[in-house]
């Protein structure tokens, strides 16, 4: 992995890699990706994350490599709401004591923080305190003199808050990790949305009248276009393009105006949906994108939607040097490359370096999952799971598609094994109540399972490594429900033959494999994954699998059994130290 990254670095290749969850991928890129930094054409290395446990994972591969931060400088760019010093504080010089006067202070502060190499937020928030400047700029300064950037997806993809200085750089080299979430990220950044909700809420906020009265233009544009084109509750429409020559009229009112907009948290949430509408024009096109309005009794939407973001993808990724985008579940490598508007460049998969004896994975095909079948069902899930979670004393992971499949899950097993300690994902957890939630399962001195959606904070980009998960069961195939949106986005791959496949196997398939990709993280885990669905069985799902599964297909009443004799053949190993 590590030589492959080099030569692709080095030679300015764009490439695709397909490596196992917990094969140590950061490490492996990082590593290489330093070392071409002696090469004349790499001055920079960008590592872009979609979370913030990707950005840590980065950050300690580099203190790995440079322990006393003297040979290499890291910078980690934190988003700006998360280290403001003084919240609630506009970004205004004449207000703010860390803006007021920041280029007077900025050299001396970025000079003194680089002398620590390897750079996080605590850092520069310390730093940004003793010489009163602010944190967020702080960052950005300190990252132009940075070897390794950390950063999130956006400040290279997104089109509105992309950071120009790092922009069409052939001396930078990217490293962008869970790649898998590139081509929805970037979809979701090209989208853009409009409420009348946040319109209506200007109307109430006491701004000047000129600015007003463009607010009041806005609001009858979108309620004209609503009684023209908003006969049913969602439909496609045509561009409204009244509607956004008043929303740009606005825009150009307020940039005239002096109007603080944190005095009006309303003003302010138009402002950004507003300049965001207006910046849109430069890169929407009538065949990539669909304008969809929405009506329900409270509220009125109007979106832009984003149905391929390939093309858009493929230019910024030019303007850049080699990069690697990597991820354990990018298969198949070609459905990725087109998505990532990367067709004929460079895609290859790592060899695993799990055995097929680490890791026993079995489909149960007699327990429906479907949305009718479930309650009657639900008997046979407990059951399933209790023989899992009891062949074997350990940590467990049990995902599901929704909440309400969770809740119902959860409270039939409560009542079947109150025995078992559950730890069950609530909606909208915040990040204290996420930690506590990793923090009792690798805590726990009895066995615990963990209940939780797929896609969700607890089954993708999360490292159970302290918990040492036992297993994981994935209930259903987890595929997203129907929807006009979806619906756009299968018509439009259609000619290309992969329709449902984008719109519905993809993501569906992604939330699976991240689930079991929780199980093994070093070469001494074993574990068991039951896929609950007999979909599992087809070659339409069957073709999103890693190379080291060898899936066997059992009825639930036959588990028992399988795993009786898996978890034997590791207690022989253990005790005559070889494979079985």
């Amino acid at each position: 992995m590590a030589r492959r990254a080099y030569q692709a670095l080095r030679n300015g290749e764009h490439l695709l890699l397909e490596a196992p969850t917990g094969s140590g991928k950061t490490m492996a890129l990082i590593y290489p990706a330093v070392k071409s930094l002696t090469d004349q054409t790499t001055q920079k290395i960008l590592f872009l994350t979609s979370k913030t446990t990707g950005a840590a994972a980065a950050r300690d591969a580099c203190r790995q490599i440079d322990p006393n931060g003297n040979l290499m400088r890291t910078v980690v760019i934190t988003a700006k709401e998360k280290t403001c010093l003084v919240a609630g504080m506009p970004c205004d010089p004449a207000r703010c004591q860390y803006a007021n006067g920041y280029f007077d202070r900025i050299h001396h502060a970025v000079t003194d923080l680089l002398k620590l190499g390897n750079i996080g937020a605590e850092e520069i928030e310390a730093k940004a305190l003793e010489h009163v400047v602010c944190p967020f700029e702080l960052s950005l300064d300190a990252a132009v003199w940075a070897d390794v950037i950390i950063a999130d997806y956006n400040y290279v993809f997104d089109p509105v808050v992309r950071l120009q200085r790092f922009a069409e750089r052939p001396d930078i080299s990217l490293l962008i990790d869970e790649s898998h979430q590139l081509a929805p990220r970037t979809r979701n950044m090209l989208s853009v949305t409009l409420h009348r909700s946040t319109v209506k809420t200007v109307l109430t906020e006491a701004i000047p009248q000129a600015l007003l009265r463009r607010v009041r233009s806005i609001d009858r544009q979108f309620m004209s276009f609503k009684r023209e084109h908003g006969a049913t509750a969602e439909a496609v429409v045509p561009r409204p393009d009244a509607l956004l020559r008043a929303l740009g009229r606005f825009a150009e009112e307020l940039l005239a105006s002096e109007v603080s907009l944190d005095e009006f948290p309303g003003t302010r949430a138009l402002a950004f949906d507003a300049f965001r509408w207006v910046r849109s024009d430069s890169w929407y096109d009538d065949q990539r994108f669909k304008f969809i309005l929405r009506r329900t009794r409270s509220e009125l939407t109007l979106r832009l939607l984003c149905l391929d973001p390939a093309p858009y993808l493929g230019e910024i990724l030019k303007g850049f040097g080699g990069h690697v985008r990597f991820s354990g579940t990018v298969s198949p490598l070609d459905l990725y490359q087109d998505l990532h508007g990367q067709a004929g460049a460079p895609a290859e998969r790592v060899g695993s370096p799990f055995s097929s004896n680490q890791l026993g994975v079995w489909i149960v095909d007699d327990v429906p999952t479907y949305w009718r079948q479930r309650e009657q069902s639900l008997p046979a899930l407990v059951d399933l799971v209790i023989n899992v979670v009891t062949a074997k004393s350990g940590n467990y992971l049990v995902a599901l598609p929704s909440y309400e499949y969770l809740r119902q899950f959860s409270e039939a097993f409560g009542v079947a094994a109150p025995e078992i300690e559950l730890l069950v994902q609530e909606p909208a957890m915040t990040d204290e109540e996420r930690e506590r939630f990793l923090v009792r399962f690798a805590d726990a001195t009895v066995p615990v399972l963990g209940v939780a959606v797929m896609g969700g904070a607890f089954t993708e980009s999360v490292d159970f490594s302290d918990s040492k998960l036992a297993g994981v069961i994935c209930v259903g195939i987890g595929l997203p429900p129907p929807s006009l949106e979806r619906g756009l986005i299968q018509a439009y791959f259609e000619e290309s033959g992969r329709g449902r496949e984008v719109a519905y196997d993809l993501p569906a398939m992604t939330r699976v494999l991240q689930a079991a990709g929780r199980i093994l993280r070093s070469a001494e885990d074993r574990g068991v994954l039951c896929l609950v669905d007999a979909r599992f069985k087809r070659r339409e799902y069957q073709r999103f699998f890693p190379a080291h599964w060898q899936p066997a297909v059992l009825g639930a009443g036959q588990m028992a059994g399988a795993l009786a004799q898996f978890w034997q053949r590791e207690r022989v190993e253990e005790k005559t130290g070889s494979d079985y």
